[in-house]
């Protein structure tokens, strides 16, 4: 680890940087007939600083853009898997990605189906039909349910037809899977050791650089934010909690795109109020076991207030639809809309 350090840190380096993404900034340039930004000055011109943005629309422009306007050299956290890729990879290695291996990228669909048999007196308690839990789930295992809607990790495997999780799946759209006629396909994915990819963000931040994460864990076409992962949280306490001096500021960043799939379109970029870190939760997280959960939950709960801000978000495709009319109605006699305002 300290060999690719030593190396990410050379001139060269940071030239390859800087002339990739110019190249890249004006591609996506091109493609859009107009990118505005607002709050750009809120970003602090020195010091480690964490961009946590959404929503995850497209895995390739949206970094680009955040790029075009942080004006600060920004280190995203890459999927693994996109890294491993020929050309991909080579890209992300050269704007000095950090990879992060994700459990959906090593999850495998099991046998059978899955069903709460009775959500309100034993909601952590999952049923199978044709299922081999003892054969393909082992405890620890993370399972996943369709769509990102739901997951959990197993807590005991009891037979083949019957396991336990360590917490309930609370959203609706998990438990309309869990409790339709005949059950919900899933998949189970291994504990990731992310050790390597935490001391790499550590040492990062410790030297005042910035770094970039989709904390949704994946791009999406939806009308709202899907829900927020704690790594981010978990990487900020924990840098933070290692070096109390560290400063790290955490900027919410939402992206809004007006038509994303259409050729010469607009976008938005919105930078929130930086988020410092709390000294209390730092401290919560020191202690580790239920109160680190705790301190993680919290500060995710901040986080996602300061994206709420700069974001927009819909229940449906409909609502979205409604909104963008008012707005394409609403035509002020006294002065013009920028396109931020819009």
């Amino acid at each position: 680890m300290a060999g690719a350090t030593d190396v990410d840190d050379t001139v060269e380096t940071f030239v390859v940087y800087d002339l990739f993404r110019a190249f890249w900034t004006r591609v996506v340039g091109l493609f859009f007939r107009e990118i505005a930004e607002r709050n750009a000055h809120l970003i602090p011109r020195t010091g480690p600083v964490m961009f946590v943005v959404a929503p995850h629309h497209n895995q390739f422009v949206d970094p680009v853009i955040l790029l075009m306007h942080a004006m600060r050299r920004v280190y995203f956290l890459t999927a693994a898997a996109s890294m491993r890729r020929k050309f991909i990879g080579f890209y992300g290695r050269c704007l000095r990605g950090i990879p992060v291996e994700r459990q959906q990228d090593l999850a495998r669909r099991c046998s059978g189906k899955i069903f709460l048999e009775d959500r309100f007196a034993e909601p952590t308690v999952i049923s199978g039909h044709d299922t081999r839990f003892t054969q393909e789930v082992q405890v620890g295992m993370k399972l996943m349910l369709p769509n990102s809607v739901g997951q959990a990790r197993v807590e005991a495997i009891e037979s083949d037809t019957r396991l336990r999780i360590s917490s309930e799946m609370r959203e609706l759209a998990a438990l309309e899977l869990l409790t339709q006629a005949g059950g919900t396909a899933y998949k189970v994915a291994p504990h990731v050791n992310q050790d390597d990819m935490y001391r790499a963000v550590y040492d990062r931040l410790n030297k005042g650089e910035c770094i970039g994460i989709f904390p949704e864990g994946g791009s999406h076409d939806r009308t709202e934010m899907l829900p927020l992962k704690a790594g981010a949280t978990i990487m900020a306490l924990g840098a933070t909690a290692a070096n109390p001096e560290l400063g790290l500021k955490i900027v919410p960043t939402g992206l809004n795109y007006f038509h994303p799939s259409k050729f010469r379109s607009r976008a938005v970029i919105d930078f929130g109020q930086p988020i410092d870190v709390p000294a209390e939760l730092v401290e919560k997280y020191r202690q580790g076991g239920d109160a680190k959960r705790q301190a993680c939950d919290d500060f995710l709960s901040i986080v996602a207030d300061g994206l709420k801000q700069v974001t927009l978000n819909t229940p449906d495709l409909e609502t979205l639809k409604l909104i963008q009319a008012g707005r394409r109605l609403y035509q002020p006699t006294q002065h013009s809309l920028t396109m931020a305002q819009q």
